[in-house]
């Protein structure tokens, strides 16, 4: 592979809120920007604060990271720098259009799964502190489930499951 410079870029430090439209958005004053990746987190989406934009010419691209490195942005010193080709990895853009991950909605717990739920935890809670010798009661979250006309189950089996 040649050490040929590239119209690909890398920029970190990249400030807090900072998504892909705002980078295209901002350093399309340069010129056309291609693709732009910002590194995500898996387990939560936020930005990682680096990514990559390509441009249409190594020429737009030398010109950026000229004049964009070490650039004050929302406190943070950006750091710009036009990639070689040896360091651009060949799928560098290929979920770059996808975007972030959305956030799956929670399914709530139905009232009688919930009150199963406390139902078993206190029963724990009680049986370890039996087993230390201490006698110590509360008042039940699972009585006002009952009242509320709720059933538990006195085997600990879950509740019944429709079959789709």
């Amino acid at each position: 592979m040649t050490d040929e410079l590239t119209s690909i870029i890398y920029v970190g430090h990249l400030p807090e809120d900072f998504d892909e439209k705002q980078l295209k958005k901002y350093f399309s004053q340069f010129g056309k920007v291609l693709n732009v990746q910002l590194s995500r987190s898996k387990k939560t989406g936020n930005s990682k604060h680096y990514g990559w934009l390509e441009f249409e010419t190594p020429e737009i691209a030398k010109t950026v990271a000229k004049a964009m490195n070490n650039y004050l942005l929302f406190n943070n010193n950006l750091v710009c720098e036009q990639l070689p080709q040896s360091k651009v990895h060949p799928m560098l853009f290929k979920n770059a259009r996808r975007g972030p991950k959305k956030e799956k909605p929670k399914t709530p717990l139905t009232k009688q799964e919930l009150a199963l739920k406390l139902a078993k935890q206190e029963k724990v809670i009680m049986a370890k502190l039996a087993a230390k010798g201490i006698e110590y009661s509360w008042p039940s979250l699972v009585s006002q489930f009952e009242k509320a006309g709720v059933t538990i189950p006195e085997n600990d089996e879950a509740p019944a499951q429709k079959n789709e």
